[in-house]
């Protein structure tokens, strides 16, 4: 596809404004308008032809663990650029020193900006706050100089996530496991590969305490069927900047990121500075509003309906809601998002691609969401003695999803369903460098958990869009900023002070 878009080098960071964390001066714009450029966790990822060498190593079971290196992440720590110290503690130090710093000025500000926004700012600064010290966390716990330090920094940064992403949700984590349980029962062995995947799987249902529990379904065919039309009035003309294709034309990441450029054109947010881009250090999508970007992984690869699903989640609820905050009277709140936006968002997004999609049956954003929550459950070890690490993780994780494949294709399973199962691009090895990212992937208990936030997310905003009952007036009003549009009081909050 030929690339009719002005596309930036994701190579050479976008220009920084800094400012000088110990400065008492800092303006109340300054604290209301920040905008950092660098809290995203997400791109902790490593290069890609290395990833892909560890992750060859780790799948056929020459390496018990992938081996991967961060320089994103001490470049994070380091400011970035020589203009902090160029050291990971003193850089780290420095970033933490000035959110405390724009954190107090909000606060001696706060007869001036009234109870209510004053708390709201101070809790988005807690949580900037919070993913620094996760990120430095991380950082220790790879490079600590004693195994015990590094395993105390690995409890800290358990503890962060915790923090930032909220407890695991045990029943549902248990509804989910009985239904895949329930699904090797009655799965009838065949080949080797089906005798050992079920004997591993029958081992490991029996070994773990869980409590059977019915699934309960997240969004459901009558709420689709409400909002389709919406979404089609809504979103169409943005839709119609996608090409026509048959579901087994397959675009590569750059025919993707062209593709996608040319909805952010149709959707007007291409023309205030948003952009799509190929990443080879990303292993997931990723929306950055600071940055107005939407990086695409290298190694992606999607049909014409997966970009429409990627659409709606990606450009209209991430960098829509984003951009919508930039234009707000209060930007840094509503740009960088409220303390607790994050799993109410993403189930936002999530529910929409399902609308998108027109079904809930085995839809790919709901069982992306629920494979994550079994690998965060998993790593968490709900049900033993003790979490998991990587490798015990994926070598459970993988055998559920190949049991998923050839049920749902009727066949016994193979060499071919285990790759997939394996290292396909939504397999469990998909997952797991997602979650352990930043890690050793040796530690117990020490993963990333803000995946589990996905199927939260998706059951919250469900409720919302109930209530709602797909009303054009409502559902923009879900739209203007990063906010907790679960959360009635902040939501009424919010709306106030943007209209």
């Amino acid at each position: 596809m030929e690339n009719t878009h002005d596309i930036p080098d994701t190579q050479t960071p976008s220009e920084e404004v800094f400012y000088e964390p110990n400065d008492s001066s800092l303006s109340l714009e300054q604290a209301l308008n920040f905008a950092p450029k660098y809290f995203d966790y997400s791109g902790f990822s490593g290069d890609t032809k290395q990833r892909n060498i560890e992750k060859e190593a780790f799948t056929d079971g020459r390496q018990y663990l992938p081996q991967y290196e961060y320089p994103a992440l001490v470049n994070h720590l380091t400011g970035g650029a020589e203009e902090l110290s160029g050291d990971p503690e003193l850089g780290h130090q420095d970033q933490v020193r000035l959110l405390t710093n724009l954190q107090a000025v909000i606060e001696q500000h706060r007869v001036e900006l009234g109870d209510e926004v004053a708390d709201l700012y101070i809790g988005m600064y807690d949580t900037l706050i919070g993913r620094e010290l996760l990120m430095h966390a991380a950082y220790k716990s790879l490079t600590a100089g004693s195994a015990e330090s590094r395993q105390t920094w690995r409890n800290k940064f358990k503890e962060i996530n915790e923090a930032l992403y909220g407890p695991i949700d045990v029943e549902l984590f248990e509804s989910i496991i009985s239904t895949e349980r329930r699904r090797l029962e009655g799965f009838e062995p065949i080949s080797e590969d089906d005798v050992e995947v079920k004997t591993y799987l029958e081992n490991f249902y029996a070994s773990t305490n869980i409590t059977e529990r019915e699934e309960y379904e997240p969004i459901d065919q009558e709420l689709i069927d409400v909002y389709m039309p919406l979404i089609e009035e809504k979103y169409g003309h943005i839709f119609d900047a996608i090409p026509d294709t048959e579901d087994d034309v397959e675009y590569d990441a750059n025919g993707v990121a062209e593709v996608i450029n040319s909805t952010l054109e149709a959707g007007g947010l291409y023309q205030k500075g948003w952009r799509c881009v190929v990443s080879s250090s990303r292993s997931s999508v990723s929306t950055n509003t600071a940055k107005q970007l939407i990086e695409i992984p290298s190694h992606d690869k999607r049909n014409a309906k997966q970009i429409k699903a990627l659409v709606i989640h990606e450009q209209e609820v991430h960098a829509r809601r984003g951009q919508n905050g930039l234009e707000s009277r209060y930007p840094g709140l509503l740009a960088n998002g409220t303390a607790n936006y994050a799993d109410s968002e993403e189930g936002l997004a999530i529910a929409l691609e399902c609308i998108v999609n027109g079904s809930a049956d085995d839809n790919p954003a709901i069982r992306r969401a629920r494979d994550r929550y079994i690998n965060v459950g998993l790593a968490a070890g709900i049900g033993s003695t003790s979490g998991r690490d990587a490798r015990q993780v994926f070598e459970i994780a993988w055998r559920i999803e190949a049991v998923k494949i050839a049920k749902s294709l009727g066949k016994s399973i193979d060499k071919e369903i285990i790759k997939m199962a394996q290292s396909g691009q939504w397999g469990a090895y998909a997952h797991l460098e997602n979650m352990f990212r930043g890690t050793s992937f040796a530690g117990q208990n020490d993963n990333y958990t803000k995946l589990k936030v996905y199927l939260e997310g998706v059951v919250k905003s469900a409720q919302i869009l109930k209530l709602i009952k797909a009303d054009p007036e409502r559902f923009d009003k879900l739209f203007i900023g990063k906010y907790d549009h679960t959360d009635s009081r902040e939501s009424a909050l919010v709306n106030s002070i943007v209209g």
